[in-house]
């Protein structure tokens, strides 16, 4: 009798806990007679541990000093690639620059963040721009928002321009990538 592969749920946690025991696994599931079976050195059975905190609801708490951190390193990465400056970055954000340092620095390490939802509005929509520009000009990410657009959105200036200078201009380049270059225009 072939096991039955755990439904899409339960399937990522199940993964982790038969990579966490064999790195090189291949990531199919063997044919094995007792797949929930294994066992580490020690004794412990990590898929059991693995579903018991998936059955844990606390698990699924949102936790905004979590969710901070990782914005704030994912949001440094991708400025980091797009060559912007320390000014550009708290411009985007729209936070002082001695407050996205101090955040920067604790996130830097791994550390949990809280920062505030227009902040976290603001690094949701760069992520959705980034796969825009990533998808439009491949190799390229920021030469786009650096030049010149014509456009009646930018009037002469540059997308990064209006990301700094207007509150809304993230979610407008966003959504004019996405509409020009994405194929709604």
């Amino acid at each position: 009798m072939t096991p039955k592969v755990p439904d899409p749920k339960h399937r990522a946690a199940l993964v982790e806990a038969l990579r966490k025991i064999d790195p090189s696994w291949s990531g199919k599931f063997p044919n094995l007679p007792k797949p929930l079976q294994i066992r580490t050195p020690d004794g412990r059975n990590p898929v059991d541990e693995v579903l018991a905190r998936e059955r844990d609801s606390r698990q699924h708490e949102i936790n905004p000093e979590r969710m901070g951190g990782v914005a704030l390193r994912i949001f440094a990465n991708i400025a980091r690639e797009l060559g912007w400056t320390l000014a550009e970055q708290v411009g985007i954000l729209m936070i002082p620059e001695a407050a996205y340092l101090a955040l920067q620095e604790v996130a830097q390490v791994g550390k949990d963040v809280a920062v505030g939802d227009a902040t976290m509005e603001r690094v949701s929509h760069l992520l959705g721009l980034y796969k825009e520009l990533e998808t439009t000009f491949p190799g390229d990410h920021g030469a786009w928002l650096r030049r010149c657009n014509t456009s009646p959105l930018f009037g002469g200036i540059t997308p990064l321009d209006l990301m700094i200078s207007d509150p809304g201009g993230l979610v407008s380049v966003r959504r004019h990538l996405e509409c020009a270059y994405g194929g709604w225009a």
